[in-house]
Formats: C-alpha cells, sequence, structure tokens
C-alpha cells in the first residue's frame, strides 16, 4: 500500500471549478505505477525479468462521493488486494483531509507477446516473484 499526494492545479477543473472527472483516472495510473516502481516492478523492469508485455487495464471505476476543487491537497491510498492467475486488482481511495471523496479500482492483466494472435498479445499467468514483491 502506498500514499500519493496531490495538489489540485486549474487545469485540473472544469467550468463549474470542480476536478474534471477523467483527472483521477490519470491518478489512479500513476499511483498503481508509482506502486510498481516503488517494488522494483515498473514496466521495463517486468519486461526485462519475465518477458512480459507488461500488466494493461482491462477494468477500471470509480464512486465519486464529493467534489474536489483548485488547490485541494488531496491523499491517494492504493493497494493490491485481490490476485487471480492473470490479473490483479488495485484499489484507490481518494481523501481530502479526513473525507474521503472518491474511491475506484483498477483491474489489471499480465501480457505476454503472442505472435500467433493478430493483436500480438495475451493473457498470461502473474509470476509468483511478481506476487511476492507486494506481499
Amino acid at each position: 500500500e502506498i500514499k500519493n499526494e496531490i495538489r489540485v492545479e486549474w487545469s485540473d477543473c472544469d467550468a463549474l471549478g470542480i476536478v474534471y472527472y477523467p483527472h483521477f483516472y490519470r491518478w489512479f495510473d500513476t499511483c498503481t505505477h508509482t506502486l510498481m516502481r516503488r517494488q522494483g516492478m515498473d514496466q521495463r523492469q517486468v519486461q526485462d525479468m519475465f518477458g512480459s508485455l507488461g500488466y494493461g487495464l482491462v477494468d477500471t471505476q470509480a464512486t465519486f462521493l464529493a467534489p474536489a476543487r483548485y488547490f485541494d491537497k488531496l491523499s491517494i491510498i492504493s493497494g493490491i488486494t485481490q490476485w487471480s492467475r492473470s490479473t490483479f486488482r488495485v484499489e484507490h481511495e481518494v481523501l481530502r483531509g479526513d473525507t474521503k471523496i472518491c474511491s475506484g479500482h483498477e483491474l489489471r492483466c499480465w501480457f505476454l507477446p503472442d505472435d500467433t494472435r493478430e493483436s500480438g498479445i495475451r493473457a498470461g499467468e502473474i509470476p509468483e516473484a511478481f506476487k511476492a514483491a507486494f506481499s
């Protein structure tokens, strides 16, 4: 689990002066990649260590409970909460002080190259060494 601090900038806001919702998804993605880097498992390291294409996003969702506004200081707490054979779930909780303003998740899939498929990729089994980095 990690905690990231975000300061809402003017460019994050819409015409109503509140954070435009896609920015939460960008912050979720940034927090996931920060979590991976802190455990020595960023995309390049995963490619080198495991021959994987990385951990792509296959599903995401957010629930917005209160608005965030220009210059708010937000804390985003992120952690992996669930593993399956080829996917893992990252949960995110966004707080302004002690107030939860948003929660969400990402479902990430372990992708391997596959020249037999038109897409060039397939889901693969997540290596135990990758999972162990987060236990």
